[in-house]
């Protein structure tokens, strides 16, 4: 399987911005930033990234839920990349998850066993060798949720 994106940066790194686009189109010509400055109506790498481990990690919870022989109706992830400033670089350190899945309640110990391997498999998470951190809640079918 290939994904793939293209990138470009204009105007040097401290007030310049870039434009991101994918094939798939959701991606399009999408304004980004580096750091924190600028971020209104903009995205950033450290928030693409936070939105695909949220992506990875709530497909693969559901995944392994079925595989465990569960179900869960929805799986919310919430990621929140931690980057610290070292030597004047940036470096990706952790990456805390808040999962929650509706699902009946009695498959409450399935949950868990997704989640826990959810966080060890999660595709990027791993392969950038990142510290995972994750809170998970089951809220029993019937029970409004928020995306």
């Amino acid at each position: 399987m290939l994904r793939e994106a293209d990138a470009v940066w204009t105007d040097g790194i401290y007030a310049g911005s870039g434009r991101v686009s994918a094939p798939s189109g959701v991606l399009n010509k999408t304004k980004y930033v580096f750091g924190s400055a600028g971020t209104a109506g903009s995205t950033s790498p450290g928030e693409l990234l936070a939105a695909a481990i949220a992506a990875s990690v709530s497909a693969t919870v559901s995944r392994k839920m079925g595989e465990l022989g569960g179900h869960s109706k929805a799986v919310t992830a919430h990621a929140v990349v931690t980057l610290d400033n070292v030597a004047e670089l940036w470096k990706i350190r952790s990456v805390h998850l808040d999962i929650t899945a509706a699902a009946d309640d009695r498959e409450s110990s399935l949950f868990e066993q997704a989640v826990d391997a959810a966080r060890r498999e999660c595709p990027i998470a791993s392969e950038l060798n990142l510290e995972v951190s994750a809170n998970w809640k089951l809220i029993p079918l019937g029970t409004p949720t928020a995306a």
